[in-house]
């Protein structure tokens, strides 16, 4: 199974991937990208209880939103402006679907950026973010897909998890709803995982209990 996105067509050559980011309209985050906040222990039971699901559940364009539980990653994605992940089938992922400045989605390349298992948000003035991200895009920009799909066992369920091509990173989903999932990030030697949800494309995110 794979996803088609605009001009691109299903059987066509790999090329079109490399279009699919450039045939996107201009699009404004209009979603609630607020971060969730909960305890990491609440976020592990949670996830815990969660059903797993399969890879082809996970095809199609998803927006996301951070799970604050105190990690040292919190803030992170919307420093970046990080809007989402696009799963095209097994064999094409993009991780990182970003935002530039006119809200237009870019893929990023995540192998260059400097993530690692003592990663930290860093801080920076309100004034610099605009030239921040415009180096951003034009250093990290790809057309090509940087992660797979995989089943893998992780915390005791099999269940579709995103494998980094350049990364000791695994994304590991659980279902929250038909269109919710909630995604542990599992990178070597990181001491817990990041923890963020994906919503589909046009769908409402997640509501979470107070």
């Amino acid at each position: 199974m794979r996803v088609t996105i605009d001009c691109v067509r299903e059987g066509s050559s790999r090329e079109w991937l490399g279009r699919a980011c450039n045939s996107w309209p201009n699009i404004a985050m209009t979603h609630d990208t607020n971060p969730v906040s909960m305890s990491f222990e609440a976020a592990e039971s949670l996830y815990d209880r969660l059903e797993p699901i399969p890879t082809d559940f996970m095809i199609g364009e998803w927006w996301g939103r951070e799970v604050s539980t105190g990690h040292n990653m919190d803030g992170s994605l919307a420093l970046a402006r990080w809007y989402g992940k696009t799963f095209l089938d097994e064999e094409n992922v993009h991780p990182l679907v970003h935002l530039d400045g006119q809200g237009r989605k870019y893929f990023a390349d995540p192998g260059k950026m400097p993530m690692g298992p003592r990663m930290k948000t860093p801080h920076y003035p309100d004034c610099m973010l605009p030239s921040l991200r415009w180096g951003m895009k034009a250093y990290m920009q790809t057309t090509r897909s940087r992660a797979r799909l995989r089943m893998t066992e992780y915390r005791g369920k099999l269940s579709a998890t995103m494998c980094y091509d350049q990364l000791p990173i695994h994304d590991v989903f659980r279902k929250l709803d038909d269109d919710n999932v909630l995604g542990f990030m599992d990178m070597k030697r990181m001491t817990r995982p990041y923890v963020f949800t994906l919503t589909r494309e046009g769908k409402a995110g997640f509501d979470f209990p107070a």
